[in-house]
Protein backbone atom coordinates (compact mmCIF):
# COMPACT_ATOMS: atom_id res chain seq x y z
CA UNK A 1 0.00 0.00 0.00
CA UNK A 2 1.22 3.81 -0.47
CA UNK A 3 0.23 6.93 0.89
CA UNK A 4 -2.59 7.69 -1.74
CA UNK A 5 -4.27 4.57 -1.61
CA UNK A 6 -3.99 4.63 2.36
CA UNK A 7 -5.61 8.22 2.02
CA UNK A 8 -8.09 6.73 -0.58
CA UNK A 9 -9.43 3.66 1.81
CA UNK A 10 -9.79 6.10 5.09
CA UNK A 11 -11.27 9.14 3.21
CA UNK A 12 -13.61 6.55 1.61
CA UNK A 13 -14.31 4.54 5.48
CA UNK A 14 -14.55 7.59 6.51
CA UNK A 15 -17.34 9.17 4.15
CA UNK A 16 -19.16 5.74 4.15
CA UNK A 17 -19.45 5.70 8.16
CA UNK A 18 -20.89 9.98 7.51
CA UNK A 19 -20.05 10.83 11.68
CA UNK A 20 -17.36 12.03 13.37
CA UNK A 21 -15.91 9.84 16.00
CA UNK A 22 -16.56 11.66 19.27
CA UNK A 23 -16.74 11.14 22.88
CA UNK A 24 -19.31 13.14 24.38
CA UNK A 25 -18.36 12.33 27.67
CA UNK A 26 -14.76 14.21 27.31
CA UNK A 27 -16.35 16.51 24.63
CA UNK A 28 -13.01 15.34 22.34
CA UNK A 29 -12.68 13.52 19.04
CA UNK A 30 -11.77 10.21 19.31
CA UNK A 31 -9.32 7.86 16.99
CA UNK A 32 -11.93 5.51 17.78
CA UNK A 33 -15.71 5.80 19.58
CA UNK A 34 -18.86 3.69 19.55
CA UNK A 35 -17.81 1.50 16.36
CA UNK A 36 -16.82 5.21 14.50
CA UNK A 37 -12.94 5.86 14.02
CA UNK A 38 -11.71 9.20 12.55
CA UNK A 39 -9.29 9.52 9.43
CA UNK A 40 -6.29 8.49 11.27
CA UNK A 41 -7.91 5.86 13.51
CA UNK A 42 -9.25 4.20 10.12
CA UNK A 43 -6.02 3.55 9.33
CA UNK A 44 -5.22 1.61 12.41
CA UNK A 45 -6.08 -2.53 12.63
CA UNK A 46 -8.25 -3.40 15.30
CA UNK A 47 -5.76 -5.24 17.04
CA UNK A 48 -2.86 -2.44 17.76
CA UNK A 49 -5.94 -0.10 18.14
CA UNK A 50 -5.85 0.59 21.99
CA UNK A 51 -7.64 2.81 23.93
CA UNK A 52 -4.97 4.76 26.16
CA UNK A 53 -4.31 6.45 22.08
CA UNK A 54 -8.02 8.68 22.89
CA UNK A 55 -6.92 9.37 26.27
CA UNK A 56 -4.67 12.13 26.06
CA UNK A 57 -4.45 13.96 30.27
CA UNK A 58 -3.11 16.68 32.04
CA UNK A 59 -1.42 16.75 35.48
CA UNK A 60 -4.65 16.00 37.48
CA UNK A 61 -5.32 12.82 35.36
CA UNK A 62 -8.21 14.62 33.45
CA UNK A 63 -9.15 13.93 30.14
CA UNK A 64 -8.26 17.34 28.14
CA UNK A 65 -8.00 15.27 24.61
CA UNK A 66 -6.68 12.96 22.28
CA UNK A 67 -3.15 11.77 21.78
CA UNK A 68 -2.16 13.72 18.74
CA UNK A 69 -1.92 12.63 15.26
CA UNK A 70 1.72 13.01 14.77
CA UNK A 71 2.76 11.66 17.78
CA UNK A 72 4.93 8.49 18.21
CA UNK A 73 2.35 6.12 18.86
CA UNK A 74 -0.45 6.84 16.83
CA UNK A 75 2.38 6.68 13.63
CA UNK A 76 3.70 3.46 14.73
CA UNK A 77 0.28 2.03 14.85
CA UNK A 78 -0.38 3.31 10.98
CA UNK A 79 2.50 1.92 9.43
CA UNK A 80 2.22 -1.55 11.71
CA UNK A 81 -1.34 -1.87 10.36
CA UNK A 82 -0.52 0.02 6.53
CA UNK A 83 3.00 -0.28 6.19
CA UNK A 84 3.09 3.38 5.08
CA UNK A 85 5.57 6.01 7.39
CA UNK A 86 3.39 9.13 7.01
CA UNK A 87 6.43 10.93 7.50
CA UNK A 88 8.07 9.79 4.71
CA UNK A 89 5.72 11.74 2.49
CA UNK A 90 4.07 14.44 5.03
CA UNK A 91 5.83 16.57 7.71
CA UNK A 92 4.69 16.88 11.23
CA UNK A 93 2.55 20.04 10.22
CA UNK A 94 1.02 18.39 7.36
CA UNK A 95 -0.57 15.73 9.45
CA UNK A 96 -1.96 18.59 12.12
CA UNK A 97 -3.19 20.09 9.09
CA UNK A 98 -5.41 17.11 8.12
CA UNK A 99 -6.52 16.44 11.42
CA UNK A 100 -7.66 20.09 11.98
CA UNK A 101 -9.61 19.64 9.09
CA UNK A 102 -11.15 16.42 10.25
CA UNK A 103 -12.07 18.42 13.15
CA UNK A 104 -13.31 21.76 12.65
CA UNK A 105 -14.05 21.90 8.76
CA UNK A 106 -15.17 18.28 7.31
CA UNK A 107 -18.62 17.72 8.18
CA UNK A 108 -20.53 14.75 6.87
CA UNK A 109 -21.99 14.82 3.16
CA UNK A 110 -19.01 16.72 2.58
CA UNK A 111 -15.27 15.80 0.49
CA UNK A 112 -12.89 15.93 2.95
CA UNK A 113 -10.20 15.01 -0.25
CA UNK A 114 -12.12 19.05 -1.15
CA UNK A 115 -11.05 20.54 1.57
CA UNK A 116 -7.29 19.31 1.35
CA UNK A 117 -4.72 22.31 0.98
CA UNK A 118 -2.99 21.61 -2.58
CA UNK A 119 0.48 21.52 -1.49
CA UNK A 120 -0.61 18.77 0.98
CA UNK A 121 -2.78 16.87 -1.50
CA UNK A 122 0.35 17.19 -4.01
CA UNK A 123 1.97 15.43 -1.16
CA UNK A 124 -0.70 12.45 -1.03
CA UNK A 125 -1.86 12.78 -4.73
CA UNK A 126 1.45 13.15 -7.18
CA UNK A 127 0.93 14.18 -10.74
CA UNK A 128 2.55 11.51 -12.48
CA UNK A 129 5.68 12.91 -14.86
CA UNK A 130 4.32 14.08 -18.52
CA UNK A 131 6.72 11.75 -20.89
Amino acid sequence: MNISELFDTAIAKLEAQDTKAFNPKYGVGAYRYNGTSCLFGGMIDDALYEPEMDSHRDESGNVVKRAPSNGSAILDAIRASTGVNLLDDLSAEDIETIHGIHEVEWQPGRSFKALLPAEVSAKIWPLEPVH
